[in-house]
């Protein structure tokens, strides 16, 4: 009976040394994760926008408040240049000698089939005007800015803020142009009080892509 419990002891004491030996067997390697953040992107202007050669008047004998306006328009999708002058008035006109065209914008380096929103200016917060002239010269005013886009996932598709359907391609690059309507000036007697001269209009204005 002794010799078998000394035999136990012994397998017991066999098994707790391989145990030990088993546990001092490992190694630590000290290891690197990495990550880059590129959540900046390209948007360049590759045309500005362009309403073309215009004969044109605006309203400078009504107050302000009763001032009309001619309009033209150029539509982003490339389909012309329209006029539209006010009914029954001939204190605004405005008529198109040569046709006008839109902005044309590109967007690179964004993530692949990425969706983008674009901001456009406020109605009438952009002024055109000409070059040293004087204050009381008629100016021009922008409104209804809108989109097409032209290449991307969703080419040849007017552009939708609610769906935001400016969406890039397989390799982060998407086009698309910008149309707005030009207004004649509507201060009236309180602002404008000389007609157009002859010349080049300009005015700055932003547009804004994000995603």
């Amino acid at each position: 009976m002794t010799n078998v419990k000394t035999l136990s002891k012994v397998i017991a004491i066999a098994l707790l040394a391989a145990g030990a030996t088993q546990a001092t067997a490992k190694e630590t390697v000290n290891s690197t994760a990495t990550v880059k953040v590129q959540n900046a992107f390209d948007l360049a202007e590759n045309t500005g926008l362009d309403f073309g050669t215009l004969r044109v008047t605006a309203d400078t004998g009504t107050a302000k408040a009763t001032a009309v306006a001619a309009t033209v328009t150029v539509k982003s999708d490339g389909s012309g240049t329209t006029a539209a002058n006010p009914s029954g008035s001939v204190l605004a006109s405005a008529q198109v000698i040569a046709e006008g065209s839109p902005a044309t914008y590109t967007v690179t380096k964004v993530a692949p089939f990425s969706k983008m929103v674009i901001t456009f200016p406020a109605d009438d917060s952009v002024i055109l005007s000409a070059a040293s002239a004087p204050n009381e010269t008629s100016k021009f005013t922008l409104s209804g800015f809108e989109a097409y886009v032209t290449s991307g996932a969703n080419a040849n598709t007017a552009y939708d803020t609610g769906t935001s359907n400016l969406a890039a391609d397989v390799d982060g690059t998407v086009t698309f142009a910008v149309g707005a309507t030009l207004n004649t000036d509507k201060r009236g007697t309180e602002g404008a009080i000389t007609q157009y001269i002859d010349g080049d209009y300009t005015g700055k204005y932003d547009i804004i892509v994000a995603y």
